[in-house]
């Protein structure tokens, strides 16, 4: 056969998982710990080139998502805030898509990193998905509709809600297959709304009285199962995403676990990602309804928003507290729930909704990624024996001093910083760092006389404001002053000669989103 009429191959598929944006980029780590993908609900095995010009993805897989917590916590709030996120076309202020794919390691893969043949960096692939190709449907149980739309207004989520009212839906159990009803579906198919939108439903109401819950489970997983079916099939170009609020107005009972095994079967094999909210109360620890039964332990992934009161100040935390899909952040993170207009009186309007602010434990632990710029190898060495690191540390590092008020934490802590010298063949080189100092809520004046400073930084107590670098004050919030040392009449030692210190002291109450950019700049 000619060389040119020989037959292509058709491209090789690869296994892809796939991350909605969650509307905060530090809520996207905690659900996908290395990077700020979001959270991830199915896995797609193709071709790269169909990935990128499909729109409708044909999941292998599909994650059922569970947002626990007591009232009141914020867990609707969530479940619009990622409603409206995946369904916002625009590209979100930190850059990237509402959705993203992620090449998975393959077996042969894996034997080339262990091998150090590759490294992971090398087969990671990340694609963004056609932003334009997702739709939202929100089954609200607990509150109407108009609630509903008060709440996105009030937290500024954005226009692209809309209250629906779902055809037949009290013919739910009728038999689709019949001619009537398929020109019902081919009459709603010519007449759907598009992608990017977030389309609003109520069940029928529940009855009074008179009626069993498991009565009142199989008709409103029957009205379910119908919704699931019509508004997959009306769109053949698009892909979907469930959010039920809540499993606890369900039936108005607590759900069986036959119950729940039935209700996320049905989405697991309609290939639709859920994300459902429950209400967390005493009663699913109770002897009447066991912990296995709850929720959480049937979900993919499990998210419980909490609070937490101390003396007077009430702190709320967010938890992910299980995750089978992506490796997530540990431990308790606080949140707090902004308001549009609150945000506008901060002037940190694209941040609403769940405003997460990740734990120390979990930034220090990010820390340890690998960088790409090339490393610097140094050791802490100083006249404190006790604490010289024993191992060399790569940079960038993080450490922690804690400790109650008045133990002398910044002292220590410029102790250490300006005593890192570089590992060599022959002996370690002073580095003389340059050090910055990042002041919350002080005054910027730091007594450099009065620091205990070790015998090889003694020095370092003669610091003063460089007369090349005098006090910059950019306007009211912050200010910045950098210190050499300076011992007239004197040579200074050679560890202490090109360093510096500079301090940036914030106000009281500055905003956390400003400071990023200040100290970067």
């Amino acid at each position: 056969m000619p060389e040119n009429n020989k037959p292509h191959s058709p491209p090789s598929k690869e296994l892809y998982s796939l991350f909605l944006h969650t509307g905060d980029i530090e809520l996207n780590r905690l659900f996908s710990r290395r990077r700020h993908l979001g959270i991830c609900v199915g896995q797609i095995e193709c071709a790269k080139a169909d990935l990128r010009k499909k729109k409708r993805i044909g999941f292998q897989d599909t994650s059922i998502i569970v947002v626990e917590g007591d009232a009141g916590t914020g867990k609707t709030t969530l479940a619009l805030q990622i409603a409206a996120a995946v369904a916002n076309p625009t590209p979100w202020p930190e850059g990237g898509s509402n959705a993203v794919a992620l090449k998975e390691t393959s077996p042969a893969e894996m034997e080339e990193i262990k091998s150090k043949k590759k490294k992971p960096a090398d087969i990671e692939k990340l694609i963004d998905i056609d932003p334009s190709s997702w739709r939202v449907v929100f089954i609200c149980l607990e509150q109407s509709c108009t609630s509903v739309l008060n709440t996105v207004r009030h937290f500024g989520f954005g226009g692209i809600f809309r209250d629906d009212r779902f055809p037949d839906l009290g013919e739910a159990s009728i038999d689709t297959s019949a001619p009537k009803a398929n020109a019902a579906r081919e009459k709603r198919k010519a007449n759907a709304p598009g992608p990017n939108q977030v389309r609003i439903f109520n069940l029928s109401p529940l009855p009074l009285s008179g009626v069993s819950a498991d009565e009142i489970f199989a008709e409103r997983f029957a009205q379910l199962r119908h919704m699931v079916d019509e508004v997959t099939k009306e769109d053949d170009e698009n892909n979907t995403l469930f959010v039920l609020d809540s499993l606890n107005a369900f039936t108005g009972d607590l759900l069986t676990r036959a119950q729940l095994r039935q209700l996320f079967a049905l989405f697991r094999c309609s290939k639709v990602p859920l994300i459902a909210t429950v209400e967390q109360t005493k009663h699913y620890e109770s002897h009447a309804q066991p912990v296995e039964e709850a929720p959480a332990f049937l979900a993919d992934v499990c998210v419980r928003l909490g609070r937490d009161s101390q003396g007077s100040y009430l702190k709320t935390f967010i938890e992910v507290t299980k995750s089978r899909v992506c490796l997530q952040a540990l431990g308790k993170h606080l949140y707090k729930t902004r308001t549009f207009q609150s945000a506008q009186e901060a002037d940190a309007s694209d941040r609403t909704g769940l405003v997460v602010y990740p734990s120390i434990d979990f930034t220090l632990s990010r820390s340890r990624i690998d960088p790409d710029e090339p490393r610097l190898i140094f050791k802490i060495d100083t006249d404190l024996k006790a604490l010289d690191l024993e191992e060399p540390v790569n940079t960038p590092a993080c450490f922690a001093l804690l400790g109650p008020a008045g133990t002398h934490k910044l002292a220590l802590g410029l102790n250490l910083g300006l005593s890192q010298v570089q590992e060599t063949a022959h002996m370690p080189l002073p580095l003389n760092p340059r050090l910055l100092i990042i002041n919350f809520g002080g005054q910027g004046d730091i007594d450099f006389k009065g620091v205990a400073w070790v015998g090889s930084l003694q020095d370092m107590r003669y610091l003063n404001v460089s007369s090349k670098n005098q006090v910059t004050n950019q306007g009211s919030k912050h200010t910045l002053k950098t210190f050499i040392p300076q011992k007239q009449g004197a040579v200074l030692a050679p560890n202490c000669k090109k360093s510096s210190v500079s301090v940036l002291t914030f106000q009281i109450g500055q905003l956390t989103e400003d400071v990023p950019p200040i100290v970067e700049s």
